[in-house]
């Protein structure tokens, strides 16, 4: 449905579309054999050694969308990791031995020696800090971490015996960068596309909610189109998930106050992965975070108060929903998509939303509608608190500037009233779940926010 920057995105969307056409054909019992063969057909390899191991590493991906226990949404698939260098740090031939050696004195556990005129590392006590790196006048040591490593903000992966990247579910916060700096495509999340699918072949009560990041997804389509798209799918009804943000808007803006009375901060709770951050790696300050729901939860929350018998699922650019509705709500009741996986429902459904008549949509008021980037959610608050908020606010960027703000946080050195924290870069509209850059899509999210009609003074 739309064009794919990596051979990674094209291969995910193929292996979901098949597992996709051959549930609706009620074939789920050839998923490891079909699937497999369909994406990697027979004939010389495309990227590894043989199509062989091609077809293993798909049959892993199609293992994503089986039944899993737990709220991990990050694996590795294992076939597909292609042993990138263990040691960070290593001596290339550009070693000329000189005579100053500063590479030996920097280091700070003597894991440098000089043998035959050449510097050695001792990997045994190295610690990989890269100071012998920084300082060689040939850079002749080189600095390499494997991506995926290098890109987690929370040092979630190792490495196991066997070279393979191993992720450590007590630090993970399911934000997905990984999977997005990966650049073999050995890591993925888990699906429930085929819950999903089983629902809509079983002509179950179901709500669709989507994200307002997705009018970004498609260049020219509109909301309406796409939730004409969804009703095709099968969705009984669709609404705006920013109709739950306007809601978080209020419970937000309210608890910010009481804050402001007690002299204290506060932080989002938005972001399930900036929530994770706090709980598993800053407890410390979840006193300080927002107790309101985020948007998704909202309006599930609602819904359930209309119809406690219907279904609800999300679609979001957001894998870390996934965890946060498992741990609402547990399995088999509501569930979270990402664009990624909506795009193979449509091709497999053979849907094209460009093709689809617009139906009203009017559900969110603008500020509902500013979640998407990073900022929005402190801009909402704002303007709903307006003329009388005097806020000092900070937004955390991506999950490096969050981890800067907390330390400070923790220990009451914040400069602030209220912190935003986003774990993605840009913010929601940043998250892995997308179809298409935050930067190729913002001008169309900001559109239709500009767009609501509903007024904010709706928001009591």
């Amino acid at each position: 449905m739309w064009e794919f920057e990596t051979d990674v995105e094209r291969i995910q969307h193929t292996v979901l579309t098949e597992i996709s056409r051959l549930a609706i054909a009620r074939r789920r019992d050839f998923l490891f054999d079909e699937v497999p063969k369909t994406v990697i057909p027979d004939g010389l390899p495309q990227f590894r050694c043989c199509v062989y191991r091609e077809r293993a590493i798909v049959q892993e991906r199609v293992k994503l969308a089986l039944p899993q226990a737990g709220e991990q949404i990050v694996h590795v698939i294992k076939p597909a990791c292609e042993q990138c260098p263990v040691h960070r740090v290593s001596v290339s031939d550009s070693c000329q031995g000189c005579i100053s050696k500063r590479c030996k004195e920097t280091c700070p556990v003597g894991a440098i020696s000089i043998v035959n005129k050449r510097a050695q590392i001792d990997y045994d006590k190295c610690l990989e800090c890269g100071r012998c790196s920084k300082v060689c006048p040939y850079m002749a040591i080189t600095d390499h971490q494997r991506p995926c490593k290098a890109v987690c903000p929370v040092n979630a992966i190792t490495v196991d015996s066997g070279e393979i990247a191993v992720i450590d579910e007590e630090k993970c916060i399911n934000c997905g960068r990984c999977i997005s700096g990966c650049p073999f495509g050995a890591i993925g999340d888990k699906t429930f596309i085929l819950d999903v699918l089983d629902l809509l072949l079983e002509k179950k009560r179901l709500n669709a909610v989507i994200a307002p990041a997705v009018t970004g997804q498609y260049p020219g389509v509109e909301m309406g189109q796409i939730k004409r798209a969804l009703k095709r799918l099968g969705f009984s009804h669709v609404f705006e998930v920013a109709m739950g943000a306007d809601e978080t808007v209020r419970k937000e803006a309210l608890e910010l106050e009481e804050h402001l009375h007690g002299n204290e901060p506060m932080t989002s709770s938005c972001c399930p992965s900036f929530v994770q951050l706090i709980r598993k790696h800053y407890p410390a300050v979840l006193k300080y975070m927002s107790t309101t729901p985020s948007p998704m939860i909202e309006i599930v929350t609602m819904l359930e108060g209309l119809d406690a018998e219907a279904h609800t699922v999300f679609f979001g650019p957001c894998i870390s929903k996934k965890a946060e509705m498992l741990g609402a709500y547990g399995a088999k009741k509501h569930f979270a998509m990402t664009f990624a996986e909506l795009d193979a429902l449509f091709d497999a459904f053979a849907i094209d939303p460009r093709q689809c008549e617009s139906e009203e949509i009017n559900d969110a008021t603008r500020l509902g509608r500013s979640f998407p980037w990073s900022g929005g959610v402190t801009e909402a608050i704002l303007e709903y608190l307006q003329p009388e908020a005097r806020v000092q606010t900070l937004a955390g960027n991506g999950a490096e500037e969050c981890i800067q703000h907390l330390r400070k946080l923790k220990f009451n050195k914040l400069e602030g009233d209220f912190l935003e924290g986003m774990a993605c870069v840009g913010g929601c509209a940043g998250g892995p779940g997308c179809i298409r850059d935050i930067r190729k899509s913002v001008k169309e999210m900001k559109g239709f926010r500009d767009a609501a009609k509903k007024p904010v003074a709706s928001i009591s």
